[in-house]
């Protein structure tokens, strides 16, 4: 279970992501406190989904999430806690109202993420230290069971960012002696482009498209689901702003074909 939640969490903070959000600064300037998720299963369908609620401080940064299931249950929620409202510095990850995970952020005198650490199944001798260069890229994983190392993961990058090895280290009280596992990084799970439409179609409003064109075979989860994805699949999303900037809906499609609209509303 320990080794599951390392691989799951070191794959969140190593991904870049791909879904679209406000900006701090579009957020403030509207003084959006709260915003509302929905999901519709066609493009001119009335009848939604709850998703999400998410709820914000004054910089507009998210101070609290919460995940709803099909039947508008709550099924997860995240809480942030912030230095100075922009600089964060704890999460709390719930399941069904029970504490999960703790992760705790911290900084270098730059205020440059340095260490971050996830306290695994509100235990303090459980846990998981990431270690960050000053790109922001994790080069060391140390995790620890019952207090005691369990192994170590360290990782190089080429030039341009990308992973291009990783070496896991495993400590004496597990081994005779300390011995190395080195393995070349597999390739990058997806391609990913960009495009902004500032005049979609002459109306005045902005379009971005983002696509993924996946490099092997993944399962990899959309708004709703977890999708399974062949080499060369392809998973595009269309995003719709308002005229005060704020994203009006998000259009998601595997292979051209129509998954999911998201909408946004706003508070």
């Amino acid at each position: 279970m320990l080794k599951n939640y390392f691989i799951f969490l070191l794959l969140l903070m190593c991904s870049k992501g791909f879904a679209q959000k406000n900006s701090f600064k579009v957020l403030q300037k509207n003084n959006i406190k709260e915003i509302t998720s929905y999901l519709l299963e066609s493009k001119t369908s009335t009848d939604s989904v709850l998703l999400s609620r998410e709820f914000l401080n004054n910089k507009a940064r998210t101070l609290k999430i919460e995940l709803f299931d099909s039947i508008q249950n709550k099924i997860k929620s995240y809480e942030y806690k912030y230095r100075f409202d922009t600089l964060k510095i704890a999460s709390l990850k719930y399941e069904n109202d029970k504490l999960k995970i703790k992760t705790i952020y911290i900084y270098d005198k730059n205020n440059t993420k340095s260490q971050t650490i996830v306290y695994l199944n509100n235990s303090n001798e459980n846990f998981i230290k990431y270690i960050f260069n000053k790109e922001g890229k994790v080069i060391e994983v140390k995790q620890y069971k019952d207090n005691k190392l369990y192994f170590l993961t360290e990782y190089k990058y080429f030039s341009f960012g990308a992973i291009k090895e990783k070496i896991v280290k495993y400590p004496r009280h597990l081994r005779s002696e300390t011995r190395y596992r080195k393995t070349r990084a597999s390739v990058e799970l997806y391609l990913k482009t960009y495009k902004i439409f500032e005049n979609y179609k002459n109306t005045n409003l902005k379009m971005t498209n983002t696509l993924l064109i996946f490099n092997r075979k993944s399962d990899f989860k959309t708004f709703k689901d977890i999708h399974a994805f062949e080499k060369k699949d392809e998973l595009k999303m269309k995003t719709f702003y308002k005229q005060d900037d704020l994203i009006d809906y998000i259009l998601q499609y595997k292979n051209d074909v129509f998954l999911m609209k998201k909408i946004f509303v706003y508070k």
